[in-house]
């Protein structure tokens, strides 16, 4: 499998795989533990959650421009934002196997519209999961709930696996 897909491809399937990981995790905890929180992290595992999933279907309208069904702030079944998840992670995986290195995105910030090569959007995805999903493996260790193994290694070893 590895050898046939490039970097990209990789990265961003190893994306949706952690993604999925994380959201089972998850999928049987009460409130009460999907409230907890702790300071240097984003908020609650609910709150990350669904920050994942907002900034992961912002990033694929940017650089899709398909409007993506979410506005995960107001979703609190894990289920629901799991299955958003998996549509956004997906489209974003599509979405980096098609861009071009010299593509420009117009994205704005505030009042103001700044251009920035699709390249950093893509960089940002990958960078920005990878920090908020280490919050809620951290978050669900203090919870006494071993947290999924969503490392590279672990996802090779997942793959290796699969026909």
């Amino acid at each position: 499998m590895f050898a046939e897909q490039n970097l990209i491809e990789i990265l961003f399937h190893h994306n949706l795989w952690s993604n999925m990981h994380l959201f089972d995790a998850c999928l049987d905890l009460d409130l009460d533990q999907l409230k907890h929180a702790n300071p240097g992290t984003y908020g609650s595992i609910l709150e990350t959650l669904q920050h994942i999933v907002d900034a992961e279907d912002y990033y694929c309208y940017l650089l899709t421009r398909a409007e993506l069904p979410a506005d995960a702030s107001e979703i609190t079944s894990i289920a629901a934002l799991k299955a958003l998840c998996h549509t956004t992670s997906t489209g974003l995986q599509k979405a980096a196997a098609t861009i071009q290195p010299d593509t420009q995105i117009q994205r704005r910030r505030g009042e103001e519209t700044e251009v920035v090569p699709a390249n950093v959007i893509l960089l940002q995805t990958l960078h920005h999961a990878h920090e908020h999903r280490t919050q809620v493996n951290t978050l669900l260790g203090q919870l006494g709930i071993k947290p999924p193994e969503i490392s590279g290694w672990s996802y090779y070893a997942d793959q290796k696996g699969t026909p």
